[in-house]
């Protein structure tokens, strides 16, 4: 074939062009190449560790019933329309509506459960002075729901509440730490740190498949210097390390028993590693679908009625409204809360939605709150005050919540708060950082989190009241996965600071404030004698969380888990 020269001027230009098409997708395809993290291979399983010793939990257990069942719109049973026949209560904000709610939450409830709802409208509600509560849910199966955030709101016109809720899922004093019934169950085999279902008890007469129980051990001598915790901490037989679970298989020839969720941190005889069985006081309740605001405190002065330690001083905004919460889950299984949203009465001249805390989760296991929204807080001094939500609690869910202007965003307290999961949440404008807070709230994941003019953080805590219960540290093996910094609080150039007993991780960042911060802790931390942190917390892809593959860590796990049959 012959080819003449015009020909092989349009032919060379032709490759030319090709060549340079070819060389800018080929850099685009490699600039959007993903990436693994070294300790989340395709080959993942739980309790796969690296070479010297690092690995990743399982957190597809968070939320409600581990996460395998959506939750319910309504619940069947009894339907009870609170603005009907004979509750009648007042929609428009005039006439209080507390005993009315109450009375159909009463009713609902006591048959045997159902949904109480709440028309579009105002709710005024209020707290006697013999109330802890202005609504308590303390039946199980049991959902009050209105009909839309900014549709049904509830409004507090109550602002002296000094430790008191506006509405109580549950039971709203007690605890768990002790066994429901006086039977303690000791161990017969140590619990390793890598994760396991199944435990081995000196006996597992009286227990059976279904009983709710904790797996705990004590804070010992020999646990308080393993830990470097002299100056910090005391012994006691309730601050360990403490996990809530249902046992599913019972092995009377071998004396163990399995467990629904794995374990997340070593339990030794050493230190008293028991069983015990617990009474959860409510379960598969929920609330959903309203808005719920507080009256604000009238202000005589800011410096003396804010000030950080207000709370001590008798009269003042923040006596009269410390340790409060606008909702509080206790003692409860199971249960939910979805589309909540604080807002500000149209009564108040401040921007303020609640008067202190906004969401307490105590001493519960697989509650899931997706889509809520706890902001503003009017008193945000110290002492436990103004915190947007306070995990104190095992294996929760918090999709997609946001908490703006509060003393801590999200706040995890004590070693019970574990195998929790923080999904795509937003943190905003914190007075002091979302944070984990006190006494090795050990094993959370914060995945997708977004910090905008904010930053969270897992360190030594020199902090706290009484002697032998300072905070110290305050969590290991948490993992911060693909995190997202729309801007650096003032004053600091990180998103995270994660000085963590013992391993822990942070697996990708992005956005406009992406840097972290992970230097151990070596010197005298407050007077409490010198604290190390080491080994360094472990660090993959600053800057590169956008191509992180997987996205979301939690989303994966339980993908797999739902896989390969739950």
């Amino acid at each position: 074939m012959t080819i003449k020269q015009g020909e092989v001027k349009v032919t060379k230009r032709l490759l030319i062009c090709l060549l340079i098409v070819v060389t800018v997708f080929s850099g685009v395809f490699a600039s959007a190449e993903t990436w693994r993290s070294e300790l989340y291979p395709t080959y993942w399983a739980s309790g796969l560790q690296d070479s010297v010793g690092r690995f990743l939990h399982d957190f597809s257990y968070a939320g409600y019933k581990t996460g395998l069942t959506e939750l319910p719109e309504t619940i069947e049973g009894k339907y009870i329309d609170v603005t009907q026949e004979p509750y009648f209560a007042d929609n428009t904000g005039t006439q209080d509506a507390t005993d009315a709610i109450q009375a159909a939450i009463d009713a609902v409830g006591q048959a045997g459960g159902g949904t109480v709802y709440m028309p579009a409208g105002t709710y005024k509600l209020s707290l006697r002075e013999e109330r802890e509560c202005a609504l308590l849910v303390g039946y199980s199966n049991v959902l009050l729901k209105g009909a839309g955030v900014g549709e049904t709101k509830l409004y507090c016109d109550t602002y002296k509440m000094r430790e008191v809720q506006i509405i109580v899922v549950g039971q709203r004093r007690g605890s768990w730490d002790t066994p429901a019934d006086g039977t303690v169950y000791p161990f017969s085999k140590d619990v390793p740190e890598t994760p396991v279902n199944k435990i081995f008890l000196q006996s597992v007469s009286g227990l059976n498949v279904g009983d709710w129980v904790a797996v705990t051990s004590d804070w010992t001598e020999a646990y308080i210097k393993e830990m470097g915790m002299q100056s910090m901490w005391a012994e006691s037989d309730i601050y360990g390390p403490r996990i809530y679970r249902k046992i599913t298989a019972v092995d009377t020839q071998n004396g163990s028993v399995t467990l629904d969720a794995p374990t997340r941190c070593a339990m030794l005889m050493r230190d008293n590693a028991r069983l015990y069985k617990i009474n959860p006081s409510v379960s598969g309740s929920g609330l959903a679908d309203f808005s719920i605001g507080n009256r604000e405190y009238p202000i005589k002065s800011a410096a003396t009625d804010l000030d950080a330690y207000a709370y001590q001083t008798k009269g003042t905004a923040g006596y009269n409204v410390h340790a409060s919460d606008v909702i509080r889950f206790s003692l409860c299984v199971d249960s939910w809360m979805q589309n909540v949203s604080t807002y500000r009465p149209e009564c108040n001249d401040r921007d303020v939605h609640m008067l202190s805390n906004g969401l307490e989760i105590m001493h519960c296991r697989g509650i899931t709150v997706r889509n809520c929204s706890f902001s503003n807080a009017q008193y945000q001094g110290a002492g436990g005050n103004g915190y947007g939500y306070i995990i104190s609690a095992g294996d929760c869910l918090l999709d997609t919540c946001s908490a703006i202007s509060t003393r801590h965003g999200f706040s995890f307290k004590y070693a019970w708060s574990n195998g929790n999961v923080l999904y795509n949440c937003l943190s905003r404008g914190s007075w002091g950082g979302s944070d984990f807070h006190m006494m090795l709230s050990m094993a959370n994941l914060v995945d997708n989190l977004t910090l905008d003019k904010d930053f969270i953080e897992a360190v030594v805590r020199p902090y706290g009241g009484a002697a032998g219960r300072i905070h110290g540290h305050t969590t290991t093996q948490t993992v911060f996965w693909n995190t997202h910094g729309e801007s650096y609080f003032d004053g600091k150039r990180y998103i995270i600071d994660s000085r963590q007993y013992g391993w822990g991780y942070i697996i990708g960042t992005d956005g406009k404030a992406d840097k972290v911060n992970t230097l151990p802790t070596a010197e005298t931390e407050g007077g409490y004698g010198k604290v190390d942190t080491s080994p360094e917390d472990h660090v993959e892809g600053v800057g590169k969380g956008d191509t992180l593959d997987p996205q979301s860590l939690y989303q994966d796990q339980l993908r797999r888990r739902k896989f390969s049959g739950g």
